[in-house]
């Protein structure tokens, strides 16, 4: 039995390309969304409580934690749309950057009340972090993928060819 009967894998053909169900593709949005939610409170507050010298500048309000969520979705399903293996991988990247870009400036702009030069000067930040991230998602999908076609019994295509050859020269 194939372990990806059980688990659901990332790069399935049924993912978010239609041919899985509505409900399907909603729970794993939302599944998703509710992960990426909860290493992006977990990051914050790490990075908040060491930075924190006592005084009220690492304050995070409860408006902020309430409106990462919808950021989360946003990020889960850039990543449903990353995963989809019918478009090119630069189509898929580009929407992949630009959804995640879009919905940071809006979550910093809008939240968070930055002005446009303080999201002038967070981007490149946050430019660099995203590469960080996407460099090591794309090096484990590699190691995952090489280790599949590792993993594949090896058939010999030509073991036909070689006994009807062997069987004409007799």
């Amino acid at each position: 039995m194939s372990v990806k009967r059980y688990c659901d894998d990332v790069n399935s053909e049924s993912s978010f390309n239609g041919s899985a169900g509505f409900l399907y593709n909603a729970k794993k949005l939302f599944l998703n969304a509710c992960v990426i939610y909860t290493v992006i409170v977990i990051f914050l507050a790490v990075v908040i409580s060491a930075m924190n010298s006592g005084k009220d500048e690492g304050v995070v309000f409860f408006i902020d934690l309430i409106c990462l969520y919808p950021l989360s979705v946003l990020i889960s399903g850039a990543n449903m749309i990353f995963a989809n293996k019918k478009l090119n991988i630069w189509i898929r990247l580009i929407l992949h950057v630009s959804i995640i870009f879009a919905g940071f400036a809006v979550y910093m702009g809008a939240i968070k009340q930055y002005e446009i030069n303080s999201l002038v000067m967070l981007t490149p930040v946050f430019a660099v972090v995203y590469a960080l991230i996407m460099c090591v998602v794309l090096i484990l999908r590699s190691m995952k993928k090489k280790q599949e076609r590792d993993n594949i019994e090896y058939s010999d295509v030509y073991a036909k060819v070689r006994g009807g050859q062997n069987n004409r020269s007799k």
